[in-house]
């Protein structure tokens, strides 16, 4: 499981990719937040049963502060 992290216009999207497939996507406003964006989305793998040690662990340290604007995957697409 790798997150791939890329600068598009004036947010940052956070892809989670597993074996070549996407499995979630967020972005947010400010470079700070990426952090949290990150663990949210692993958060939510171990929520649906996608457990792994990383996902595991993500879920532990998750904190519910973030700076800026925070998009999700169905935000994403409008």
């Amino acid at each position: 499981m790798e997150i791939k992290i890329t600068k598009l216009k004036n947010r940052f999207h956070a892809r989670l990719i597993l074996h070549g497939k996407i499995l979630d996507e967020m972005a947010c406003q400010m470079k700070v937040d990426i952090g949290h964006i990150c663990r949210e989305m692993l958060r939510w793998q171990d929520k649906c049963g996608n457990s792994t040690p990383q996902t595991r662990a993500a879920r532990k340290r998750q904190t519910g502060k973030h700076y800026g604007r925070i998009w999700y995957r169905n935000s994403l697409s409008r």
